[in-house]
């Protein structure tokens, strides 16, 4: 939850929502990852370190956290209070009158008072605080948020700084600092930079289908039978949407009330107001389908065997998708609150850590995800099919339904 006072609320008008953000990462070693030392389990930096590469350390210093407790991604993160508040602070080349958007996660030190760790969020001379409740949190389940906020850059250059609120040993935590921006400066507005058609999953463990319309957007969220179903349908303003949900009783929870999300790209949600009661605060996108593929296999317009570009086949595509699809409901059945990204790749919340998928993974700059997954024809940590065997296997004749099997991690593909 964010606490705003009224400094903080006149800031946040001032931190105007203008554009749909996603391209052009420009703050530097945003997970901490790049240093002069390795922290181990912690390493304490004081006021004016710069051996966090791209970092400056104010206040009373800071501790560089390695193994102490789990990381929001990668393998480092901060506690902002060392031995009292302390600051990290960076410098971004911004475009004046340009908008910006600021991502980061945050938790807290669940080794001590106060239970709540609050933090201020600087650019130049205007803040903005954020709060994280540690109650139930432990070094392995840190709980990590994420927040953001948007700021339109004043000058060539722009502080961005994080301050603890704390003044013990047991601060707030940070991680995974991202800073982009758009190249549309319309203030409001259907946003046509978007299309959230498809199928996302959250990190209260649900599988989302979202259907867009124009600025119209419903949502199908399904979560097990013991917890929840819900439905929403509401609108998109720029980067904003404005939502109202309510449960079903396909699962056991009976809330309905408000969402207001942002859009941090064509991938990625976050909540921004959502009632107590409501579970999910970040949704990623694992497939552009929005219905489940049915049983008959599709019949492909060339022969992949043959086809010089098999995976720019359309019924191809759609398999590689049913593909995807099968890795995340066996993934989901190890960590409910886990999913497979359209690159394949295991995100979200595991039982020791939360996996970022934010950034692609490494592949030539004109190879989309159904080249990437072509050509690497991987073997899944918890599906049993490669990619090229079970298209073969749809194109034959077997269903869905057929090869909706799992394996173990350390089983191999057949």
């Amino acid at each position: 939850m964010c606490n705003r006072s009224i400094t903080s609320l006149l800031l946040a008008a001032m931190l105007s929502i203008i554009i749909p953000l996603g391209q052009g990462q420009v703050v530097t070693n945003g997970g901490f990852e790049n240093a002069a030392i390795d922290p181990g389990n912690w390493n304490f930096l004081s006021k004016d370190s710069t051996q966090i590469n791209g970092w400056v350390v104010g206040g009373e210093g800071v501790d560089y956290i390695g193994g102490l407790w789990q990381p929001s991604e990668g393998s480092r993160s901060i506690d902002l209070s060392a031995y009292g508040a302390g600051i990290i602070s960076t410098t971004l080349n911004t475009a004046p009158g340009a908008t910006y958007r600021l991502v980061f996660d945050m938790a807290g030190n669940p080794g001590g008072d106060p239970v709540e760790k609050a933090l201020k969020v600087w650019i130049d001379d205007r803040s903005l605080e954020f709060s994280f409740d540690t109650t139930g949190k432990t070094a392995e389940n840190m709980g990590w948020q994420t927040k953001s906020l948007d700021f339109t850059a004043t000058s060539s250059t722009t502080r961005l700084a994080f301050e603890s609120q704390v003044n013990t040993a047991n601060g707030p935590a940070l991680d995974n600092v991202r800073v982009t921006i758009g190249d549309d400066q319309s203030a409001t507005g259907a946003n046509t930079n978007v299309d959230l058609t498809g199928v996302w999953s959250c990190n209260d463990g649900g599988t989302y289908y979202l259907r867009q319309i124009g600025n119209v957007l419903w949502w199908d969220g399904d979560g097990s039978s013991e917890t929840f179903s819900n439905v929403a349908q509401g609108s998109i303003d720029g980067k904003t949407i404005s939502l109202e949900y309510a449960d079903v009783p396909e699962g056991r929870a009976s809330g309905y009330g408000n969402l207001v999300l942002n859009i941090i790209s064509n991938d990625e949600l976050v909540a921004q107001e959502k009632p107590g009661d409501f579970g999910g605060s970040r949704w990623v996108r694992s497939s552009d389908k929005s219905q489940t593929p049915t049983n008959p296999p599709a019949t492909p317009t060339s022969n992949p065997a043959n086809a010089a570009n098999p995976w720019e086949d359309p019924s191809v595509r759609q398999l590689i998708d049913e593909w995807i699809l099968q890795q995340d409901n066996c993934a989901k059945k190890v960590y409910p609150g886990a999913f497979v990204d359209k690159w394949g790749r295991l995100c979200g919340e595991t039982d020791t850590t939360t996996i970022s998928c934010v950034l692609d993974p490494d592949h030539p700059l004109d190879w989309d995800n159904y080249h990437y997954l072509w050509y690497n024809n991987p073997c899944s940590n918890y599906y049993p099919y490669r990619l090229q065997d079970y298209i073969n296997l749809r194109q034959g004749g077997s269903g869905f339904d057929d090869l909706a099997e799992c394996k173990g991690w350390n089983d191999g593909c057949y």
